[in-house]
């Protein structure tokens, strides 16, 4: 049977045809034009709402001098169009602003940043603000977290019933060392602290990371430091569960990643990825919902980093960077089979992959900087 089509009839069986019914309305992949430069534009997250039928974008347009402002974009996959986009100006005394994670709720769509007070990091400290729009674009709150500590940043947040959860880190330093904590924070629909920050002193993870709050947990995986570590530090590759009311439930170490470069992704079940390049070779280590960790598939090819990181059916999907300034690839990955990835031919230039249940979008550009944001459903990709 075709490697393709067996994936296929795999996934169906996973999802359920109810599922594939929902998302019938997609009869092809839908292209839809954005107006960001391509060629300048760095993507940080996309997401899908819980019916599939908008995508969030969030990314900035980094300039010569190292700053900008994050850049939130809202697009509705029936029009075909965009709704609305935003540029976040700066708070005060905030010198550039990272955007972490994008998300579509009810009625809303929040958007998570972490902003660096400086460009240059012994002198930065680090804050993270939330902020709440309308789904016609409308600001309706903004907010930085109240949580002690010199640095924070934020990990993830999801949507509650009556108001918004983020997870996060904090990071204290002196001249020898650093340290390091978690924190959750539960906050209201217009963006107030409702009862203090829960703090757990016991490590934390810091970039590159991944995170996923998953009903009462945080799935966590990236590179690990314990609550003190000398300043040179460099951590280790783990994965983690941890109850969002403070919890422990287990840990477990990130096995057979190459050491070029690496990338992250917690799926909605809780599923931890790490997709890494050698220098002859790709290894996508899993670990699941469980914290077991599953055999690692390493497959033959020649890539110097991974642009995004997403579930795709029962593997993942990815964009790699060849190296040598030749255009990104698209490539599908399936667990350890011994089947080879699939390099996706596409009509442009991928920059970002992302999935939810049988969808999945690309963010590519052409040969001249324009973006697209390209939508489809499994078997399409």
């Amino acid at each position: 049977m075709n490697p393709t089509f067996n994936n296929i009839a795999c996934f169906l069986a996973l999802v359920g045809a109810n599922l594939m019914t929902a998302y019938a309305t997609s009869a092809a992949p839908v292209r839809i034009a954005l107006s960001v430069n391509g060629k300048s534009f760095h993507t940080y997250d996309m997401a899908f709402s819980s019916d599939g039928n908008q995508v969030c974008v969030t990314g900035k347009d980094i300039n010569e001098m190292g700053t900008s402002a994050p850049h939130l974009i809202l697009v509705d996959r029936a029009r075909q169009a965009t709704l609305w986009q935003h540029m976040i100006d700066l708070p005060e005394s905030v010198a550039t602003a990272y955007p972490v994670q994008c998300l579509i709720g009810k009625d809303r769509v929040y958007l998570l940043t972490n902003d660096d007070t400086s460009l240059s990091p012994p002198q930065s400290t680090s804050s993270t603000y939330l902020y709440a729009f309308d789904l016609h674009g409308n600001r309706l709150a903004s907010m930085r977290l109240a949580v002690p500590g010199k640095s924070q940043y934020g990990y993830t947040m999801a949507e509650s019933s009556d108001g918004v959860t983020v997870a996060g880190y904090t990071m204290d330093a002196d001249e020898r060392n650093e340290q390091y904590g978690t924190f959750t924070l539960f906050m209201d629909t217009r963006l107030q602290t409702r009862g203090i920050p829960l703090q757990r002193r016991n490590g934390a993870f810091a970039s590159p990371f991944s995170a996923r709050l998953v009903e009462d947990s945080l799935y966590i995986t990236g590179t690990f430091f314990p609550s003190t570590v000398p300043t040179d530090s460099l951590g280790s590759f783990k994965a983690s569960r941890v109850k969002v009311n403070g919890g422990y439930v287990w840990s477990t170490t990130v096995a057979h990643v190459e050491d070029v470069d690496v990338r992250f992704a917690v799926a909605a079940d809780g599923t931890t990825y790490a997709l890494s390049v050698g220098a002859d070779s790709t290894t996508l280590s899993t670990i699941g919902p469980d914290g077991k960790a599953r055999a690692p598939s390493t497959q033959r090819g020649t890539y110097c980093s991974v642009g995004s990181l997403a579930r795709y059916g029962d593997g993942v999907a990815a964009v790699l960077k060849p190296c040598k300034g030749k255009p990104n690839q698209l490539v599908t990955i399936p667990p350890p089979t011994g089947k080879q990835p699939f390099v996706k031919a596409f009509p442009d230039e991928p920059l970002y992959v992302a999935t939810k249940d049988a969808l999945w979008g690309v963010l590519s550009r052409d040969t001249k900087g324009k973006t697209y944001l390209t939508t489809g459903v499994y078997g399409e990709l």
